[in-house]
């Protein structure tokens, strides 16, 4: 019996494969047009805002292979940001979510979505005259029309009921085209706000530790802080001990005033940061996670024991690497003091 068991098991895993590789969607040969993607935004707007699953797996993208051409059209619309439309930006960084990349197609897409981010507050390469032009001209229009047919009305007629109607289609006027800068002001928002949730949640599937930076910025929008933060979650485990003393001291930074600042209204977010400061975190780190502590209190903290473990294990191991850099850094001042201090010991 127990023979026939490493025949059984190739036998599922080959099953399993061939049914994987049959229910996966045909390869994408072209990049939707615009106006696929603009429709593509239109059926998915209550996922890029709220998260929600429906419609994402009846789309013939999940999941996808894309060809080359494909994939840089996609990016192209990312990377050439002044004269892309905010819905069709949108669909192009959730569908490049959707679809199977390689780890170096992922850092581009990746590599992008940051920059759009960081210019989410400055219109994304959209300039303000572009922006207020298409939330005004229209109303200017309207404005421009009642106030020639008020006037043409006016002088046409001398009779009083002309010009109340000159007066009426001037206030009317006035008035729908300061509604419809409102309304189009707030698309403007709105879709620039789904850009940044749509590029917030490929950066979590993606989740690459080359967008923390950027992760860690957008926390602190009130908007988007749990699409970020979700993306947190997904990307801070996927530090590991090797990287190190190959971090960027700001980064190390960025993560220690997170780690103060979200206290105590975010413990899995908390747990995440100590650990992975456990992992690549130094010495400055040290006073940071022992204040975490001292803002939780054991009875209203959910996971207090996870936490406290990951605390005392993280203080010992960033204690231990405080003596090495501390005695490197010693090491360093004495070799610029005295340069041949090391060649006359070795001779």
């Amino acid at each position: 019996m127990q023979s026939e068991h490493p025949t059984i098991e190739p036998r599922r895993v080959r099953l399993a494969q061939q049914r994987q590789k049959e229910s996966r969607p045909a390869p994408v040969e072209e990049a939707p047009s615009s106006k696929e993607l603009r429709a593509l935004y239109a059926d998915h707007t209550e996922y890029l805002r709220h998260g929600t699953i429906g419609g994402v797996l009846k789309t013939r993208y999940a999941d996808a292979d894309l060809t080359l051409e494909a994939f840089e059209e996609l990016v192209d619309l990312l990377e050439n940001r002044g004269a892309v439309a905010w819905q069709v930006r949108a669909a192009a960084a959730w569908l490049l979510g959707q679809v199977r990349l390689s780890e170096g197609q992922k850092h581009r897409v990746s590599k992008a979505l940051c920059v759009l981010l960081r210019e989410r507050k400055s219109g994304m390469g959209v300039r303000w005259q572009k922006r207020v032009g298409y939330a005004a001209l229209p109303s200017v229009a309207l404005l421009g029309l009642g106030g020639v047919f008020a006037l043409v009305l006016g002088r046409m007629t001398a009779l009083p009921q002309g010009q109340m109607v000159g007066q009426a289609a001037l206030f009317f006027s006035t008035l729908i085209g300061l509604g419809m800068l409102g309304v189009r002001w707030h698309n403007i928002v709105t879709q620039q706000r789904d850009v940044v949730l749509a590029s917030l949640r490929t950066l979590c599937k993606f989740a690459l530790p080359d967008s923390l930076p950027i992760l860690f910025d957008t926390f602190t929008d009130t908007d988007t802080y749990k699409v970020s933060e979700k993306a947190l979650l997904a990307t801070l485990p996927k530090l590991e001990t090797s990287q190190y003393g190959r971090i960027e001291p700001t980064l190390i930074a960025e993560m220690c005033n997170l780690l103060t600042d979200c206290t105590p209204w975010h413990p899995p977010l908390m747990i995440a940061l100590v650990e992975a400061l456990e992992r690549v975190g130094t010495k400055e780190a040290i006073r940071p996670v022992q204040k975490v502590m001292s803002h939780v209190d054991r009875g209203s903290f959910p996971q207090f024991e996870v936490l406290s473990e990951a605390v005392e294990r993280t203080l010992e191991i960033l204690r231990a690497r405080a003596e090495i850099e501390e005695e490197l850094e010693a090491q360093e001042r004495q070799y610029h003091l005295d340069p041949y201090a090391v060649i006359r010991e070795e001779g």
